[in-house]
């Protein structure tokens, strides 16, 4: 298997921009906040997300080694789980108004991110779909966590 970097961007784009909890809260918070009292939320989400794709990394890695027919089905299983969430967050109505008076702290949304549903998923989709368990392993991890922080 091999990096597709145009393939990667595209699908980090989408992901990064797609709605999802952490858009949700962060559009959230910074109407109801301000900017400035959001950056701690979005710095958990920033630096959260790549630890989530390091662990997830680390711990498929050792299961692909044994079960290489598991990437497929990740990746299959996967997609159809984003497609789907993707219909319920389309066909919601509107949920009930409550107001919070402070926004998400930065350790909170580092934590939120190993339990953010979309997070995981894609997580394991890029490390099923991008991750080569080549000798270049090192090396595509470091690039792929480095362009998440973007």
């Amino acid at each position: 298997m091999y990096l597709n970097l145009t393939a990667l961007i595209m699908f980090v784009f989408v992901a990064a921009f797609t709605p999802g909890p952490n858009n949700l809260l962060a559009s959230y918070s910074g109407f109801n906040f301000g900017i400035k009292k959001s950056l701690p939320l979005i710095y958990g989400v920033t630096f959260g997300f790549p630890l989530l794709f390091i662990v997830v990394n680390f711990g498929l890695a050792i299961i692909f080694e044994k079960f290489p027919n598991l990437q497929d089905i990740l990746k299959i299983l996967g997609s159809v789980f984003l497609i789907y969430m993707a219909y319920k967050i389309a066909t919601t109505s509107k949920s009930e108004n409550k107001e919070i008076k402070n926004p998400a702290k930065f350790f909170n949304m580092l934590i939120f991110q190993f339990i953010n549903p979309k997070a995981v998923i894609i997580a394991v989709i890029m490390v099923s779909t991008f991750i080569s368990q080549a000798k270049i392993f090192y090396v595509i991890l470091l690039l792929l966590s480095v362009l998440q922080l973007f």
